[in-house]
């Protein structure tokens, strides 16, 4: 399963290193741990390709990922695969058994869009995405297609729910609702503006009766809503939406509002694009400008403190940060580190954060094959591991760790 050829996992020794921005100039989240185990220092070896070493940073080589050990990790990660009839389904990996099975069984007629008589596969983007898991680690929501969606529910023996019409599910912390963004209405002509804007949330409530019900519906028709994240004491859904008036910076072209789940006191709270909310309840918002920036952001508070240029996303802790890096040939990749920039270790696709804060994973693609690898980093410099797929992913960065402590 391990090739030479396969993503190597760098610790970077930070002396000066050129891609974190000073983090003395602003408040920072919480640096991580001082007592996580430091990686074995090794001589100083150039990037894979690059023929030199990194200008700003000493790279350490560690060992290629291994192969999954029974038993030095359990717990669930959930992804997305093409069964053999060539339909996508979730799949679960069980890293106490490196061993993966197929959940769910859909069918095509079940993924098609009401309206438009079509299979999301049709639309733009195929298979599995944006899988969630519920706060018990119990459920699974996830969306089927990439533009035009369906939103559906499974428990772990596979028996699912088709949710409604949408992308983007998040659940409420005590696991009884579940939001998305809903799909552009169909009205059968290209220019027509739906009813209640082109896109809204909407909110299902997982009871008995399943009732799905507006969130941000608005007076003025071209308002749109996607992308909602639930916050962690559940008193509020940040989601993205238009500028209330152009960003003087011009780092962004969206930004991001806060409602409460009952579709009162919506309010603008920065510009830019929510990726997670922290445990401290303050959200980390991405900005688009030609760099990657984010920001700490605490809703209603104003301003911001800012990560640093080319950091894309943070853990929920606030302890690591993933930002891109270049090496000497202008090939891009991520860098997962500590947001004071003291270690760091280097992969090729955009990693996943686990719900305990202790590892990442990444999906390590091998081309013209059938089977693909998910690889595991841990985040105290440990050797990372590597876990076989079932079948080739629908998305790199569309898999999910099960919340820590769940059976």
């Amino acid at each position: 399963m391990v090739g030479s050829g396969g993503p190597r996992a760098r610790w970077l020794v930070v002396a000066t290193l050129a891609l974190v921005a000073p983090m003395s100039a602003c408040a920072s989240p919480p640096a991580a741990s001082s007592d996580r185990a430091e990686p074995s220092a090794s001589p100083a070896t150039s990037p894979t390709g690059s023929g030199s070493a990194r200008p700003e940073a000493s790279v350490l080589a560690t060992p290629e990922p291994s192969l999954g050990t029974v038993g030095v990790l359990d717990g669930l990660i959930a992804y997305g695969a093409v069964d053999p009839d060539g339909v996508s389904q979730v799949h679960l990996l069980d890293l106490a058994t490196s061993e993966s099975r197929q959940l769910t069984h859909l069918t095509e007629e079940e993924t098609r869009i009401v309206g438009l008589a079509i299979s999301p596969v049709l639309s733009c983007a195929y298979g599995i995405h944006t899988i969630a898991w519920s706060p018990d680690g119990q459920r699974l929501a996830f969306t089927y297609g990439g533009c035009e969606g369906v939103v559906f529910m499974t428990d772990l023996d596979g028996r699912h729910r088709r949710i409604g019409e949408g992308s983007g599910p998040t659940w409420s912390p005590d696991g009884s609702r579940l939001a998305f963004g809903r799909n552009i209405p169909y009205t059968g002509c290209g220019n027509c503006v739906p009813p209640g804007g082109p896109f809204q949330l909407q909110v299902a409530d997982l009871s008995a009766d399943g009732r799905v019900t507006d969130l941000t519906r608005t007076a003025d028709p071209a308002f749109t809503a996607t992308a909602p994240l639930w916050s962690p004491d559940g008193a509020m859904i940040a989601f993205h939406g238009p500028l209330p008036a152009p960003d003087p910076t011009g780092q962004s072209f969206g930004g991001t509002y806060v409602v409460k789940p009952d579709g009162s006191s919506m309010q603008f709270a920065h510009h830019g694009f929510a990726t997670r909310w922290l445990d401290d309840g303050r959200l980390a918002i991405s900005l688009d400008g030609q760099r990657p920036q984010t920001l700490i952001v605490e809703p209603g508070a104003g301003g911001g403190e800012p990560l640093g240029p080319d950091v894309v996303d943070v853990s929920p802790s606030g302890a690591y940060v993933f930002s891109s890096a270049f090496d000497a040939a202008g090939t891009s990749s991520t860098v997962v580190r500590t947001v004071d920039g003291a270690r760091a270790f280097e992969v090729d696709e955009r990693p996943t954060w686990d719900s305990a804060g202790t590892h990442v994973s990444a999906v390590r693609l091998t081309p013209m094959a059938d089977a693909h690898d998910l690889v595991v980093y841990p985040l105290d410099g440990s050797d990372p591991l590597v876990y076989p797929l079932a079948g080739m992913p629908d998305a790199p960065g569309a898999h999910a760790w099960q919340p820590a402590g769940e059976p």
